[in-house]
C-alpha cells in the first residue's frame, strides 16, 4: 500500500489544482483536504490483516483517525468557503470528524 500512497497523493494534488480554476483558492485547499482524508481513510481501511473495525492493526486505524479529521476540517472550509451559513455549521462538521476520529482510536 505504501508503493501505491505517494502516486495517489500526486495525482490528487493535480486533480485539487485542475479544479482550482473554477475555484477559488480556499476551495481549493479545502477540497485537497477533502481528498486527502479520503485517501487515508481509504487506505487504513483496505489494510491488510484487518477485519472489521475491531481488527485493524494500529498503523491502519492512526490513518483512519487522520482520514476522520481532515475529512472534518476540509468539510467545514468547504461549506464555510461557500455557503454563508452561520459558525456552528462548519464548527459540527469538523466536531463531526472529530468525534469520529475519537471514537475509532478508542475501539480495542
Amino acid at each position: 500500500m505504501r508503493n501505491i500512497f505517494f502516486p495517489l497523493v500526486i495525482v490528487i494534488l493535480i486533480l485539487s489544482l485542475i479544479l482550482s480554476i473554477w475555484l477559488t483558492l480556499i476551495q481549493s485547499i479545502s477540497l485537497f483536504i477533502v481528498l486527502l482524508g479520503l485517501l487515508l481513510l481509504v487506505s487504513g481501511a483496505s489494510h491488510e490483516g484487518g477485519t472489521g473495525i475491531t481488527g485493524i492493526p494500529s498503523a491502519a486505524k492512526v490513518s483512519i483517525v487522520w482520514g476522520c479529521i481532515l475529512l472534518g476540517l476540509g468539510g467545514a472550509l468547504f461549506i464555510s468557503s461557500i455557503v454563508q451559513l452561520p459558525w456552528q455549521v462548519p464548527l459540527a462538521v469538523f466536531l463531526l470528524g472529530l468525534l469520529a476520529a475519537i471514537l475509532i482510536s478508542l475501539k480495542k
